[in-house]
């Protein structure tokens, strides 16, 4: 073997490790960009555990919250403004959610399977208070919200 033949062996053998090099740095990118979508993931759901933890603690409140969802209309005005509130904590929730799903933070998946799990919050009140939001991100929120209610199937909504 000349020393053009050797060099074109040593040009051939890094090409293949150039190649090989990538491949494992593309393999290496998609496990890191799943890690870092599943703890913006755990991170955005964060408020909702509070939200959660205050029905599950109060007893009292989980009554308010309970008549808001089911019959508003019997809300005293405490409770009423205490409802609303909430309602607003937890839409707020839910537009941050959609703002991690615009920057790539979270997959789609993970935005779908967080509104289609609250399903029961997005009818009566809750849906008003939602309506009601002006924000361009209340907006865009309340747009993705009303395409998952017609996915889910949900037709019995006051507005």
């Amino acid at each position: 073997m000349d020393l053009t033949q050797l060099a074109n062996l040593g040009e051939f053998i890094g090409g293949i490790a150039v190649l090989v090099t990538l491949v494992y740095l593309g393999i290496q990118i998609r496990q890191n960009t799943r890690a870092v979508q599943t703890a913006s993931y755990a991170q955005a759901a964060e408020p909702f555990y509070g939200l959660l933890e205050q029905i599950s603690c109060d007893g009292d409140f989980a009554g308010i919250v309970g008549k808001g969802l089911g019959s508003p209309e019997t809300l005293s005005e405490i409770e009423a403004l205490r409802f609303q509130s909430w309602a607003s904590m937890v839409l707020y929730a839910y537009e941050n959610l959609l703002r991690a799903y615009e920057s790539g933070q979270i997959t789609e998946d993970a935005l779908h399977n967080g509104i289609d799990n609250a399903a029961p919050l997005w009818q009566g009140r809750v849906i008003e208070i939602a309506q009601a939001r002006p924000g361009p991100t209340s907006k865009r929120f309340l747009a993705v919200l009303e395409e998952r209610i017609k996915h889910l199937g949900m037709t019995e909504r006051r507005s």
